[in-house]
């Protein structure tokens, strides 16, 4: 056996949890103690001049919500007659994919309005699908011409059932991992075989190359996050040809630490590039989900391949569909940020994983700005405030997932949404895959 004893292995992750710990808290309850005791005086240098922490009496007056009336949220009618790309990206979120499934259903539904295109699917006009984790599983199916009522159904069905963890110890990630990982393969598997356009067994060289398929991994050996494609790139793995769809899949949204465990592909060779911008080759690869490196979203990336397009055609404009799973939007109070100490924000930095909120809103506006510079971009981001005691990544029974399933309908029912729909739907709108040269 290669495997050290379940003791030995639960002593020395207790033992390193202590250690990171002590180390934090000393340091978070030394920066808190500093700046706690700190009195910013109302000094002629001053950037604030409001005077010390402990001058604010009456925190509760500094909770109030103030709308600016504006929405970043408008709907955005696409040009008539000119070509249009359409792209699609997806976050992670686990099981609450549910309600992006359903959204790429309702698109795909438009396109299906269309004259000439009642059994459509989406891999027949977009040019690009990305995805991150439970983003992966979606995008992977769609890229491999599963349709969208399919994939929802996935989601509402074998998806609930594979994340109640039934079967699974009590007492897991301490002698197991969460859940199943080969389950959920075995239920992908079949879901591609029974709906999709390929065999289950396909590589990522064997897709074809429109729409482009980019799958967001996190790889411990080269310590970033890589994008398993379709296409060869520099971001991807020099054989990424030779990766098998259900495994490219797995690498994004079955390997997440505590609930699958890392998934370990020895023969998978990464290009690496040193400081000094030097290039190498590094064989064997360790994926740890999509969200690892925290931004679990690839907006941005889906971007700048609007640009291309739009620089390799002047004339077309490009749609970029981005679906969330539920992001934390709103900001704490005031009053209860002030009584933040050291337990507080570690806490933050291990369970709330706090750069996913950032990076996420961070993407979105890079997005909106490039929008803002060329109008022939038009960005739709579709999300909701994410409420843990309504519905949980990894937890789900009835009521969450009817809650989900209604978050989709109300996403549906917005302005910018309904617009896309009509504008999809409109044959005076030619849909067209962009293919590289």
């Amino acid at each position: 056996m290669n495997r050290d004893p379940i003791g030995r292995r639960l002593v020395v992750s207790l033992a390193q949890l202590a250690l990171v710990c002590a180390v934090l808290l000393q340091s978070g309850c030394a920066s808190y103690e500093f700046i706690g005791k700190f009195v910013q005086n109302d000094h002629p240098m001053s950037e604030f001049g409001y005077g010390a922490l402990s001058d604010v009496e009456d925190r509760s007056k500094w909770d109030k919500q103030e709308g600016s009336g504006e929405s970043l949220q408008q709907p955005k009618p696409l040009q008539k007659g000119r070509r249009t790309y359409v792209i699609l990206q997806i976050d992670g979120g686990g099981i609450m994919g549910i309600a992006p499934s359903r959204l790429v259903h309702k698109i795909e539904a438009a396109i299906h309005q269309r004259p000439g295109m009642p059994n459509a699917r989406l891999c027949d006009v977009l040019s690009v699908c990305s995805g991150t984790s439970t983003g992966a599983i979606i995008t992977g199916g769609i890229a491999a011409g599963v349709p969208g009522e399919h994939i929802a159904d996935f989601y509402y069905t074998k998806g609930y059932a594979l994340f109640q963890g039934e079967g699974r110890l009590p007492l897991a990630p301490v002698f197991q991992h969460v859940l199943d990982r080969e389950a959920f393969q075995e239920k992908l598997i079949e879901t591609i075989d029974q709906h999709g356009l390929y065999d289950p067994s396909v590589r990522m060289g064997e897709l074809d190359r429109v729409p482009v398929l980019s799958l967001a991994a996190y790889d411990l050996v080269g310590k970033k996050t890589v994008f398993l494609r379709n296409e060869r790139r520099e971001d991807s793995p020099v054989n990424t040809e030779d990766i098998q769809l259900i495994d490219a899949i797995s690498a994004s949204a079955l390997s997440a630490a505590v609930y699958f465990g890392k998934l370990l592909a020895p023969e998978v060779t990464m290009k690496q590039v040193r400081a000094d911008g030097e290039t190498y080759l590094r064989k064997g690869a360790a994926f740890a989900d999509g969200g690892q490196g925290t931004q679990n979203s690839t907006i941005e990336l889906c971007a700048i391949e609007a640009l291309r397009m739009l620089q390799a055609d002047p004339g077309a404009q490009v749609v970029l569909i981005s679906l969330g799973c539920g992001n934390e939007y709103e900001a704490r109070k005031f009053s209860e940020v002030i009584e933040y100490n050291g337990f507080d924000q570690l806490s933050d930095y291990l369970f709330r994983n706090q750069a996913r909120s950032e990076s996420i809103l961070l993407q979105w506006m890079t997005a909106l700005d490039l929008e803002d510079l060329d109008n022939r971009l038009h960005v739709y981001r579709f999300d909701w405030e994410h409420d843990p005691k309504k519905a949980s990544a990894f937890s789900i029974n009835e009521e969450q997932r009817k809650f989900l399933v209604d978050t989709a309908e109300e996403m549906a029912a917005r302005p910018d949404f309904r617009q896309l729909i009509t504008d999809l739907s409109d044959s005076r709108i030619p849909l067209t895959q962009f293919r590289r040269n």
